[in-house]
């Protein structure tokens, strides 16, 4: 989490496996030992640190692709799902992945991540929505209800 780009190296095929195994597998030793903890507190970190918060983001980003097709052929949907589990592991990531302003473009892929979360499981509590994410999902849904009710009946 510390080296520049660590995270986003895991999604070279072929390479990293046994990084990935202890990512996202429940039953590794990072989820079973003290590790857990040592990772969480690395997380948080990364509020303050940019290379930490990179990789945070890259770890959020491969999170929720794992949720909607699986890492590669040892890790899949399920084991994401496992995952999801570890509320305070989620919790950090969310609160670290969203401690910095988000461009405008992106904020919707994050609140429709939180609801892939949440449909698989997570406390919407954990996973509190800043107040630009509210506002983008306010306004999403007012242009939502602006094209439905500007269908014409029939349609």
């Amino acid at each position: 989490m510390t080296r520049d780009g660590g995270i986003q190296s895991l999604t070279e095929r072929g390479r990293f496996a046994a990084i990935r195994y202890c990512l996202f597998k429940s039953d590794s030793p990072v989820w079973k030992t003290d590790l857990r903890k040592e990772l969480i507190g690395l997380i948080h970190k990364g509020c303050e640190d940019s290379r930490i918060y990179s990789n945070a983001s890259d770890f959020f980003d491969l999170m929720i692709r794992g949720l909607q097709s699986g890492i590669d052929a040892a890790i899949g949907m399920s084991d994401v799902v496992a995952l999801l589990s570890e509320r305070e592991f989620i919790n950090a990531l969310w609160d670290t992945v969203t401690s910095r302003a988000i461009q405008y473009r992106m904020q919707m892929s994050y609140i429709e991540a939180r609801q892939l979360l949440v449909q698989n499981g997570v406390p919407e509590d954990i996973l509190p929505l800043t107040d630009e994410l509210k506002l983008r999902a306010e306004d999403d849904a007012r242009l939502r209800a602006n094209r439905q009710n500007a269908t014409p009946a029939g349609s």
